[in-house]
């Protein structure tokens, strides 16, 4: 950047080679794709711990196959993951998810919905931990920018 003062005030002007440009607008757009990505990660871990709180529990089975997923898509500018309960060996886990687990006869009752509550519950929480760790991310990667 260039500037000077003449007797009609200051002029600023700038050379931008549209090559570099570029190149620096593809790394930086890498770099944000790498931080949401983690930041994504970050927020669905956290959703599964908060959600085992909630999920019903009679032999633990459903409870401990819970886990983060890192789901494919079909564009570079989606990022998802799915927290996931159940699998082949346990597959009562959406039936559970959607209707309250009771069994008055071994003294334990569950709420349905054990995902849905805690990402309802904890939604601004999980947005700010999400900004939180894009910033973080993003300053270790650009410690000189404008913050």
């Amino acid at each position: 950047m260039e500037s000077f003062f003449s007797n009609s005030g200051a002029e600023i002007s700038v050379n931008v080679d549209p090559g570099s440009f570029l190149r620096n607008m593809q790394t930086l757009s890498r770099d944000m794709r790498t931080a949401v990505t983690h930041a994504l990660s970050v927020v669905a871990r956290e959703l599964l711990q908060d959600a085992r709180l909630y999920v019903p529990v009679l032999t633990g089975r459903l409870r401990d196959s819970g886990r983060v997923e890192n789901m494919p898509t079909m564009s570079d500018a989606v990022v998802a993951f799915n927290v996931v309960y159940g699998g082949d060996q346990i597959d009562y886990a959406i039936r559970q998810h959607e209707v309250p687990f009771n069994h008055p006869s071994l003294g334990f009752f569950g709420p349905a919905q054990y995902l849905e509550k805690p990402l309802r519950q904890n939604y601004q929480f999980y947005l700010a931990l999400f900004t939180v760790e894009v910033q973080i991310a993003l300053a270790r990667r650009y410690p000189n920018a404008i913050g």
